[in-house]
């Protein structure tokens, strides 16, 4: 019993100590962290070949993950999930908004003036044009980054200013 206790001690004096997070600075301000159990997708080719796998591990210089052991240094390009307003984001805002403009024209004329409906052309090419430049938004919108000057992916111990606590971890 003595040596279950001792043996659970030190799994969890160890595991407290080598804690490290992977992050993802963009022009010196954080965007993303990565920690042991989560998933990340990267890419260690030129060409857009996304391997999608969960982090079992993290040392100085690699990242253990179910699938490969990658050295960070490796990674050309990372999904990240980005904060504030993007360029997908707000492709999604254009398209709703577009869907809604539609969809209040309908109930204005239909159920509040009780009128037959007729599509109304201003209101019509102001919807598609809405719901066009959304999706057009959608399909250049990127959620990877490159890494490379300006855009670093770095690897902190739990003593670093830039590591940040997992959410749930005490």
């Amino acid at each position: 019993m003595h040596t279950l206790l001792a043996i659970v001690f030190i799994s969890l004096s160890i595991s407290a100590h080598a804690q490290r997070q992977v992050v993802v600075m963009r022009k010196a301000r954080v965007v993303d962290r990565y920690n042991v159990g989560d998933f990340i997708r990267y890419s260690t080719s030129s060409p857009k070949k996304f391997s999608r796998a969960q982090i079992v591990a993290l040392t100085d210089t690699t990242i253990v993950t179910r699938k490969d052991t990658v050295l960070f240094y490796h990674i050309r390009l990372i999904e990240y999930k980005p904060t504030g307003l993007t360029v997908e984001k707000f492709g999604n805002d254009c398209i709703g908004a577009g869907i809604a403009l539609l969809l209040g024209d309908l109930i204005n004329v239909t159920i509040v003036q009780d009128h037959e409906y007729d599509f109304n052309r201003g209101v019509v090419i102001a919807s598609l044009s809405m719901i066009g430049t959304g999706i057009i938004l959608r399909i250049f919108g990127k959620d990877h980054m490159k890494i490379r000057m300006n855009n670093r992916l770095l690897i902190v111990n739990q003593s670093s200013a830039l590591y940040k606590k997992p959410f749930g971890s005490y």
